[in-house]
Formats: C-alpha cells, sequence, structure tokens
C-alpha cells in the first residue's frame, strides 16, 4: 500500500477531485493508495515527521526542501505555466511599493519548509532583512487572507494560484504589491527514496492520465486539464528503478532552478524600484 499527501494550497470543493483522482490512480497502479488530505501546513508537516510518505504532492514552498533533505524524487508536474508569488497588501493599505515597507514589516507567510528563505529572496533590495522581519506563519491561505484583512501585517505573501482560488470578495478587500517572474515553480509530485524502485511505474500512470476521458476531466476539474509533464528533467521513463541518485540528481536540478528564479525576481524587483525612486521628482 501507498499513501498520498496532497499539500492544503486548495478550496475544499477540491477535496471531492482529489479522492476521484486518487481512486483512478489506483485503478491504473492496481495498487492501494491511502489519500491524506491535512488541514493545514503544521499538520502536513507533522504527517511528512513522523512516517514515511510515499507520494506527496507539495507546492513549491516544501518541494526543495524535501528533495533536498528528505531524498525526494520528482515524478511529474502538472503541465501549466509557472505559478509565481504574490507580496499582498490590503487594499486600503497605505503602502503603494515595495520600497515602503519598513525594516521591521510583519509579514503573514505559510507554514512552509522554505517559505522564510524564498520570502527573503523576494523581498531582496526593500529594507527587510533576516534579523528585522516579524514572520507571522498561518495553516492555510485563507487563514493569511483573513489575517491581513484584520491588519495583523503591512504585507503576506501568497502562492499565486491560492490566492486566485479565493472568493472574489476576499481577492476585492486586498491588493497585489508585487508578482514574481518565476520560469519554473510550481507543484509538483514527489517520491520516497524508499520506493524509488517504482518510479518509471508511478510516473508513467501520472503521465498517461490525461489519455483517459474520464481522468482527463479529473484533472480539468483540479485546474489541469492538459495533465502531467515529467518533472525535474526526466522524461517518460526516464529513471531506472532504483537508482535514487538519479533521483537526487533531478532533485537538485529543480532545487536550483527555483533558487535562480527566486534571486531573479529579486534582482527584478530591485530594478524596479530604483527605476521608480529615480522618476520621483525631487522636494524642493
Amino acid at each position: 500500500m501507498l499513501n498520498l499527501l496532497i499539500t492544503p494550497d486548495f478550496p475544499p470543493e477540491f477535496f471531492a477531485n482529489w479522492h476521484m483522482f486518487n481512486t483512478q490512480l489506483q485503478r491504473a497502479l492496481d495498487t492501494t493508495i491511502h489519500l491524506q488530505t491535512p488541514a493545514g501546513y503544521r499538520e502536513q508537516q507533522e504527517l511528512l515527521d513522523s512516517e514515511t510518505v510515499a507520494l506527496v504532492y507539495a507546492n513549491p514552498f516544501d518541494a526543495g526542501s524535501l528533495m533536498r533533505d528528505k531524498g525526494y524524487i520528482p515524478l511529474a508536474k502538472p503541465d501549466l505555466p509557472s505559478d509565481q508569488v504574490l507580496v499582498v497588501v490590503k487594499a486600503d493599505s497605505e503602502i503603494a511599493a515595495l520600497s515602503d515597507l519598513p525594516a521591521d514589516s510583519r509579514v503573514l507567510i505559510t507554514a512552509n519548509r522554505d517559505m522564510e528563505s524564498i520570502g527573503l529572496g523576494v523581498l531582496q533590495g526593500t529594507a527587510i532583512t533576516a534579523d528585522t522581519v516579524q514572520w507571522l506563519p498561518t495553516r492555510t491561505f485563507p487563514e493569511l487572507a483573513r489575517r491581513l484583512m484584520a491588519n495583523e501585517a503591512e504585507i503576506g505573501l501568497f502562492l499565486a494560484s491560492s490566492f486566485r482560488s479565493l472568493n472574489a470578495g476576499t481577492q476585492g478587500s486586498l491588493k497585489i504589491l508585487f508578482e514574481t517572474e518565476f520560469e519554473d515553480f510550481g507543484h509538483v509530485m514527489l517520491l520516497h527514496p524508499d520506493f524509488a524502485d517504482q518510479a518509471d511505474k508511478l510516473r508513467a500512470a501520472l503521465l498517461n492520465m490525461a489519455q483517459s476521458p474520464v481522468s482527463q476531466m479529473t484533472l480539468a476539474d483540479l485546474g489541469m486539464p492538459k495533465g502531467f509533464v515529467a518533472a525535474g528533467g526526466a522524461g517518460d521513463g526516464g529513471q531506472d528503478g532504483g537508482e535514487a541518485q538519479d533521483g537526487q540528481a533531478e532533485a537538485e536540478t529543480v532545487v536550483e532552478h527555483q533558487t535562480a528564479d527566486t534571486a531573479q525576481a529579486a534582482s527584478t524587483a530591485e530594478a524596479e524600484q530604483t527605476t521608480a525612486a529615480e522618476g520621483q521628482p525631487e522636494n524642493g
């Protein structure tokens, strides 16, 4: 039996679709899969730290550390444009640009493994530093939105796909201050190294799901109508069973891409702030 953990990024109406996805994957593999849907990121971390979770559909704030620290192998990712990180403020906030943020800003984040390091990369070039920032962790993105609207922080950091799944009223009460321009950043299906000998079979099953009309409907309901593509530079049959070293090499490639994207976003943000400052008229 395998277990499959789904990151708590998705609204409750997606739960039934994930159960359908799990059923269809079980049939494709002829294997029992236990679905785990933690209610928040702290519960997710407790599950990952207390037991061996074979499959994790991880968001990009966790994927890097799971591959780097626990040896998880990237199998497949949704065939979608790259996700992004949003810096968000309350709609009526006086903060109009990243350069307006005070050094001791309170920053609402989700309790993901790499959230603070990615956040500092996105906020590089502002007055905020690792020594001055006040991180305020939350269980979920909806909780983050509620607390931001309640003026508990200057800004919140969102995954763009999760922000845009919030209801219209919530989105209308908030304002996007900055959006990254990552090229390869998003959810990924990861495999625990203890199950590396099953990597080829599992990857093939994921990639073939879109070929079934019934499974394609489920994938569309989950927001990925084109299904999955191989992740981490692997081909359709790219990894030999049991070769954990190959999986680790793929993991390092994905982590490097995410690190480079974070640095690029920070550089872009700093350049935009400099340009904006230069365009301001001098006080006389």
